[in-house]
């Protein structure tokens, strides 16, 4: 960071970036506008074509019995993916087709279902016939993932699973099938007359907050963590644009990131440092990757650059849960106050905190943080520590936990992130 820094900024925009149909890849898996053609609806980008390198196979065999629990393996033989989208469907719909999916799925660590119910031209009546991701599969990706699907009770006719699969947010491959599995012959479908095409009137809506609670431990009497808000009246993920908390857990220290980016992708920080000019500190990250995913790092800056920690970008991070949703980026984590690391600080020790972000850029999933800071900045007036607990908004000063906006007086003067 430049010598002539002394603060790092913190602006943070609003902006949905959706259109009527489509949304970014988002942590939290496939939406329900995809239940029927089965595309993830990553905004502006269109499947490959055949299967790629994964396969969809089931323990069901020729055929299924009716209420019977069997198992779903989605395989790749090269590539590692990151999502998927999944049903049981008709056999006699052509791939590319719409149908309402049939039988119910288990979740598990990391899968979720997606309420297909009330999607339009689906005449389906079970919330639980569709499966996705509801987080990064395997942080990283994973080449193989199984999970368990159970058969109809009645006859459905002949079935084939069908599975999306996500690559990253510009590659993936929609409606791989597996095998057909017979059944009984399933009744005659009842034919519908479409209704007309009208266009409903503009509605406004509330976005539902990311994280409900996430400020109720510096709020409680007597709070049982540290919180730092913007603006300083607002009371949670519904209506801050940043938020950083911490709290000791045990032997370290539970670190929460969030905020409102201004763009589809960027990064939110908190740095810790041992004065009040940046440079040579340490660094705990929210970045967006390249695929539109939230990914929590742990870094330090060497001089005027953020590098990543020699032993990788998760080094001494658990417990870690991200979640990306439209505009809002959110990351909490754990980290030991004591890593025995050289390059970690002694998190029991007292720091200046400095709060920064950035509404543009990528950086990849493993590398530093991109960009540049270019706006006033925002820092704790003095020293914290992590055993500091309460509410902080920013709007004093003069005391331990409290924070001071201050002018930049030197324009143009920006904290370099190289990107990886």
């Amino acid at each position: 960071m430049a010598i002539q820094l002394q603060f790092v900024a913190v602006v943070l925009v609003i902006v949905f970036l959706t259109s009527s149909i489509s949304v970014e890849a988002r942590n939290t898996g496939a939406p329900a506008a995809a239940c029927g053609n089965m595309v993830p609806q990553h905004s502006g980008v269109t499947a490959q074509s055949g299967d790629g390198p994964y396969t969809v196979t089931t323990n069901i065999g020729a055929s299924y019995n009716l209420s019977t629990t069997y198992t779903v393996t989605v395989q790749s033989s090269g590539a590692v993916f990151i999502g998927i989208f999944c049903q049981a469907r008709s056999s006699s719909v052509t791939r590319g087709g719409t149908t309402p999916g049939v039988g119910t799925f288990t979740t598990a660590a990391g899968l979720r279902h997606v309420d297909c119910v009330s999607q339009p031209g689906l005449t389906g009546t079970n919330p639980m016939a569709a499966i996705t991701h509801s987080s990064r599969l395997g942080g990283t990706g994973v080449t193989t993932l199984s999970f368990d699907w159970t058969s109809p009770s009645t006859s459905a006719g002949d079935l084939v699973m069908r599975c999306s699969v996500v690559q990253a947010f510009a590659t993936f491959y929609t409606q791989i099938p597996s095998a057909v599995f017979t059944g009984p012959p399933a009744p005659p479908a009842p034919t519908t007359t479409p209704a007309p095409t009208t266009t409903p009137p503009p509605v406004t809506t509330t976005q539902p907050p990311l994280v409900p609670g996430i400020l109720d431990g510096c709020l409680a009497s007597p709070p049982t963590q540290f919180c730092f808000r913007q603006p300083p009246t607002c009371t949670g993920t519904s209506d801050c644009t940043y938020i950083y908390t911490h709290r000791i857990a045990g032997a370290n220290l539970a670190v929460e990131l969030f905020a409102r980016l201004g763009t589809a992708t960027g990064w939110v920080a908190v740095g810790y440092s041992t004065d009040s000019i940046m440079g040579n500190d340490d660094v705990l990250a929210c970045d967006v990757d390249p695929a539109g995913y939230a990914v929590a790092k742990n870094l330090r800056n060497v001089g005027r650059t953020n590098v990543v920690h020699t032993g990788g970008v998760s080094a001494n991070l658990s417990n870690v849960v991200t979640n990306r949703t439209d505009n809002q980026v959110y990351c909490s984590f754990e980290r030991p106050l004591v890593t025995g690391s050289p390059e970690d600080f002694d998190l029991r020790e007292p720091y200046t905190y400095f709060y920064g972000t950035r509404t543009a850029g990528t950086a990849a999933a493993t590398g530093p943080l991109s960009g540049q800071h270019r706006t006033n900045p925002l820092i704790s007036a003095e020293k914290v520590r992590a055993s500091s607990v309460g509410s902080n908004s920013g709007t004093s000063s003069g005391c331990t936990q409290c924070l001071q906006l201050v002018l930049a007086m030197l324009l143009f003067s920006f904290l370099s992130f190289i990107s990886a």
